[in-house]
């Protein structure tokens, strides 16, 4: 765990000035300065504390030390101090503080210049405030003005590890804050929402509320200590040297017209340091070997000296370019260039040395061996003998690439010289007749010479045509190959190259999906309690509707065993209907017989009734059955009628 390493604090006991305001108003380095950062010869993550007054008691509390540890600064000065270090003793990292003091509400230049320099300097700005704001300061929103004279040249994540992460600290001194609040991640304490979108390209940490000792100082003592990167441009972890070559580029591409400030140039102005310095050790390197090669005794051949040339050019290059590995930058393309230049003209002028050399070295050696065949000639040799006998002497001594250019200078001047002085010899020892004698066995021998020497001379022009027509092949195949050598090395260092970008850019994304990933765990841990919250009340939801379903089946099984009952009801209703009605159809058939019976009954009483007198048919047909009609009256009324 980040927790259990051992941290050395190193205090200073008074604050040193690395960036501050002279009395005529200009911002400069300081000669303390200086020689502070130039110590830092290993790449170093830098904190700088702003805002408030009590941002130093903040940063006690973050960093676990004593109340009053940190030195303080003259307050009328305006700068950049440097407080103090920290060392991890297991990771060997190292951690420097600094303490920006300047008033940033105030719209001014300087102000607004040494923000400037504290962005270029730092990998974490701790930014301390007493109250809650509805903006951010000005000086904070400049940093939007930089990151959009960026975003046409950087991409977003490189803009994130260009620019200094950012941890926001509400003081508990304020009678708005409270003594306890936990740490919010990637939150602004600002009260418009605008303000806090418009700050979402920056890579911000988080937010808390500092007060007493609690779980979120300890989260975010975990993320200032462990978790500061250390500082870096386009993936170059910068030194301490680099980073006084960093601020010295910024300072003199400070622009005072509002502008936001030229963070590239200040870049390549650190590239142009660096790469003039591994330049440098590059032609060392090259100084070193191909020097001695020039002096040394017997001289190098030439095609030996190109050929080291061309190893020892190409280690130089690739030792410059292995290191120079610095993106967005042109200054080293500059210094590449500029060192191919100085490696040519290196090579013009110790190939002129080396012939220089070569020359002197084959004068003496033709001296030496001219003077041995001259005192050990007899007159019985011939004088193209000895010239034979001097030049296959000088041939076998003489190296480097004037050794041919000396032997016809010898043998044009000395050998032919001593060729006078033999001559004049002989012929004041020579008589007529000797010398006619001699002139005819020198014209036989002559001609005799001469034949040889022409059929010599052919086979050799012959043999030079082979020679010279296969050392141009092996010339034009040689060409080649160092063509594909140097297209193949060219390539492979151009794939490795975009390999290594390729790496970086995945090494980006991954620590991205990484934060993203935290983030969302924590999103998922609030969701999970969320659905377990849901997922509780579902059971109790469930339940309930299997207790409502239970009773609904008992009354759905009571209301089908009722519907049973009355369906038997039914059938035996239906029954007793049908047999009543069987009944009431017979009672009814009965009844239309009995009709039809009393109807032929009515008939014939009606016949019969009809045969009766008038009075008789109307006491027989009369609907006054009450009245009593005497039955002699009637016959009385029917007899005298």
């Amino acid at each position: 765990m980040a927790e259990e390493e051992e941290v050395i604090w190193d205090w200073q006991p008074a604050a040193i000035a690395l960036v501050e305001e002279d009395a005529a108003g200009q911002i400069k380095l300081t000669a303390e300065g200086v020689s502070l950062l130039s110590g830092y010869d290993y790449p170093v993550a830098v904190v700088c504390l702003a805002g408030c007054e009590g941002r130093l008691r903040v940063f006690e509390g973050l960093a676990g030390c004593e109340p009053n540890s940190l030195p303080g600064v003259p307050p009328q000065t305006q700068g950049i101090y440097f407080l103090g270090s920290a060392d991890f003793m297991r990771s060997g990292r190292c951690l420097i503080v600094l303490n920006l003091h300047v008033d940033l509400q105030r719209d001014t230049a300087n102000a607004s210049a040494i923000w400037d320099v504290a962005l270029v300097l730092s990998s974490l700005v701790v930014y301390a405030h007493d109250g809650m704001l509805s903006n951010p300061t000005a000086r904070i929103t400049d940093t939007l003005d930089v990151i959009h004279s960026l975003q046409a040249d950087c991409s977003t994540e490189e803009l994130k590890a260009l620019l200094p992460s950012f941890l926001w600290v509400t003081n508990a001194a304020s009678p708005v804050a409270t003594a306890a609040a936990d740490f919010k991640a990637f939150a602004w304490p600002f009260e418009l929402p605008q303000s806090a979108f418009d700050l979402s390209k920056l890579d911000h940490i988080g937010w808390y509320r500092h007060g007493p000792p609690s779980a979120a100082v300890a989260t975010c003592r975990d993320r200032v200590l462990h978790g500061a990167r250390v500082k870096t441009m386009f993936g170059t972890d910068l030194t301490g040297e680099m980073l006084l070559a960093l601020v010295d580029g910024t300072l003199s591409n400070l622009h005072h017209d509002g502008r936001a400030m030229d963070l590239l140039g200040a870049w390549n102005h650190v590239v142009s340091l660096k790469c003039d310095a591994l330049a440098a050790a590059a032609m060392a390197t090259y100084q070193d070997v191909m020097g001695d090669s020039v002096t040394e005794v017997p001289p190098m051949e030439l095609d030996m000296f190109d050929k080291l040339h061309a190893d020892v050019a190409q280690v130089a290059t690739s030792m410059y370019s292995s290191q120079a590995r610095f993106k967005k930058a042109p200054a080293r393309r500059t210094h590449k260039l500029k060192l191919s230049n100085q490696l040519v003209d290196a090579y013009v002028a110790q190939r002129a040395a080396l012939r220089a050399h070569s020359e002197t070295y084959c004068r003496a050696v033709a001296a030496t061996h001219l003077v041995a065949c001259v005192e050990t000639d007899d007159t019985s040799s011939s004088f193209s003998e000895m010239v034979a006998r001097f030049v296959d002497a000088y041939r076998a001594a003489a190296r480097g690439p004037a050794a041919d250019h000396v032997l016809a200078s010898v043998v044009v001047a000395d050998v032919v010289a001593c060729f006078g002085q033999r001559e004049a010899a002989a012929k004041a020892a020579w008589t007529d007749a000797k010398l006619g004698d001699e002139r005819t066995a020198l014209q036989a021998a002559y001609e005799a010479k001469q034949a040889a020497l022409v059929a010599h001379f052919q086979q050799e022009a012959a043999q030079l045509r082979e020679t010279v027509a296969a050392e141009q092949r092996m010339w034009t195949m040689a060409q080649a190959a160092k063509q594909s050598r140097d297209n193949i090395d060219s390539h492979e260092a151009r794939r490795a190259a975009d390999e290594l970008a390729a790496a970086q850019a995945t090494m980006l994304a991954l620590e991205e999906r990484e934060r993203k990933a935290h983030a969302a765990a924590a999103a998922a841990h609030t969701q999970t309690e969320r659905v377990e919250a849901q997922m509780a009340q579902l059971r109790e939801t469930m339940a309930s509707e299997a207790a409502a379903r239970a009773a609904l089946v008992e009354s759905l099984a009571e209301s089908i065993r009722n519907e049973k009952r009355l369906e038997a009801s039914l059938a035996n209703d239906e029954s007793a209907t049908a047999a009543a009605t069987a009944d009431l159809t017979k009672q009814l058939r009965t009844l239309g017989e009995e009709k039809m019976m009393l109807q032929m009954q009515l008939n014939d009483v009606l016949l019969k009734v009809s045969a009766l007198p008038a009075s008789l048919q109307a006491h027989v047909l009369s609907h006054n059955i009450d009245a009593t009609i005497e039955f002699g009256d009637a016959l009385s009324s029917y007899m005298a009628s």
